[in-house]
């Protein structure tokens, strides 16, 4: 009689223990993950547009994981300068990274296309060529590169790039022969030689000494209230232009190797946070851009070009594309989609 009870107990003793085990392996997940400072490394300086959104997708994100990924941000190039940060996410060595398409493209030429003169109708046309096939497989090739674009951030904004200028403007031929400053890269210095401008490269942490000295009597960059005040464009320019000649777009790059280092069930929650942001992040996006627009009426004089010219500007830049397409072996897959995804 006693043996029997004996093997009962036996029984049920390794019963409860089974379900233990069991138990544990379905919270692992979690108390495996040791809470975390995750290193943030932002293009923008503190307070920008750009800063204030991601700081919202980071506390969101804090909030999903119960406190155990928290971020330490650097500003302005402060760890890794232009696609030494999109590197070092792709080796690891950094989790996250924001990088405008002007530092990506250097990385990989494709992303060139978001510097592209006119290339969009219009935001609704960018999210499409977002949404599509193509960058979906080029979105794929980048995680197997180690760096997974997180189109579920802003999925790139589109905001106006206003050109600035000291003299006014009646038609863009009125462009041709002024020192013109323009961000970096190819399709920056043919768009000057197609316009008849006398291109300049000046980074921007250089603008404020050279809008002062003179060096340049018009230019392109950014239309951010923020952008304008810090750099002193509004004290140093009369006129502004809105062709909506390229996006400003910022991406957040983040690490395969770090993503795929967490539990399953962080991964999930990260994703879930980005896809419910993005709509958020986008509006916020675009009533900034809408209340800088509204900023650089107020302290320039806006100048509107007719159809005529938009066209005009929109023939003379087509050569660009011949470029682009030369850039990289899939870089015609691209311009395909951005076509196929065209007026719809």
């Amino acid at each position: 009689m006693k043996s029997k009870w004996l093997f009962v107990f036996l029984v049920l003793a390794l019963v409860l223990g089974l379900n233990a085990v069991m138990a544990g392996c379905a919270s692992k997940p979690q108390e495996t993950l040791k809470p975390q400072k995750v290193l943030w490394a932002e293009t923008g300086a503190p307070k920008a547009t750009s800063d204030l959104i991601f700081l919202d997708l980071q506390s969101r994100i804090n909030k999903a994981t119960n406190g155990l990924l928290s971020f330490e941000v650097h500003y302005q190039y402060e760890l890794y300068k232009g696609p030494e940060g999109i590197e070092a996410v792709s080796s690891g060595a950094l989790p996250f990274t924001v990088s405008n398409a002007y530092d990506a493209y250097t990385w990989d030429p494709r992303w060139d296309i978001y510097n592209f003169p006119m290339v969009f109708d219009d935001f609704d046309h960018m999210m499409r060529f977002n949404d599509s096939k193509t960058m979906a497989d080029f979105q794929e090739e980048m995680r197997q590169k180690g760096t997974m674009v997180l189109f579920g951030t802003l999925k790139g904004s589109m905001a106006s790039m206003p050109i600035y200028t000291k003299f006014p403007v009646k038609k863009y031929t009125d462009l041709a022969g002024h020192n013109m400053r323009v961000l970096a890269g190819p399709t920056y210095a043919k768009m000057t030689e197609l316009l008849g401008t006398k291109g300049m490269t000046i980074a921007s942490s250089e603008l404020p000494v050279a809008l002062k000295t003179g060096m340049f009597d018009c230019m392109h960059g950014g239309g951010q209230r923020g952008y304008v005040d810090s750099l002193g464009i509004a004290d140093n320019m009369k006129y502004f232009l809105q062709p909506d000649l390229t996006t400003s777009t910022y991406w957040v790059f983040m690490s395969t190797k770090w993503y795929e280092s967490l539990p399953k069930d962080i991964q999930k929650t990260i994703k879930d946070v980005c896809a419910e942001w993005q709509p958020v992040g986008n509006k916020t996006y675009i009533d900034s851009t809408v209340d800088s627009k509204n900023y650089l009426r107020s302290r320039l004089t806006e100048i509107v070009m007719p159809e005529s010219e938009v066209q005009w500007l929109r023939n003379t830049l087509k050569p660009l594309y011949a470029l682009y397409a030369g850039l990289h072996p899939k870089a015609k897959d691209i311009l395909a989609a951005v076509e196929a995804t065209r007026g719809k």
